[in-house]
């Protein structure tokens, strides 16, 4: 698990 992982999953929940 990266970093950018956190966020990324967030953001992709988000633009859903």
């Amino acid at each position: 698990m990266s970093l950018l992982s956190l966020p990324q999953k967030a953001f992709g929940e988000a633009s859903a």
